[in-house]
């Protein structure tokens, strides 16, 4: 009788152990696949986070435009300042030159 207790009491241990190894393999799996999931859910709430920053940002769009524009046009009309100046430049250049080769003549 204890033969038969003994017998079955390490069949009990083996099959536990071997439901603790089943266990122990799916708990590593199942945290391989919470580790790539947080990973996700994590990109996921930065993209969320970028997206509600860009909607936010809709608004004031307009006034980013408008700002934009003026900023244009003042670096055109500076362009044109610096143009002129530097046509003014050659020109007196061109007299000094000119001035130059008279006096040496």
């Amino acid at each position: 009788s204890q033969d038969v207790s003994g017998k079955y009491k390490c069949q009990r241990y083996a099959s536990l152990q071997q439901f603790t190894s089943h266990l122990q393999e799916v708990s590593d799996a199942f945290n391989v696949y919470v580790v790539e999931l947080m990973g996700m859910v994590v990109e996921f709430i930065q993209n969320l986070e970028v997206k509600i920053k860009m909607v936010q940002a809709i608004p004031k769009t307009d006034s980013y435009l408008s700002n934009l524009n003026s900023a244009i046009t003042q670096l055109l009309a500076q362009g044109t300042e610096v143009e002129n100046l530097y046509k003014q430049v050659l020109k007196r250049r061109g007299h000094l030159h000119t001035k130059i080769k008279d006096m040496s003549s």
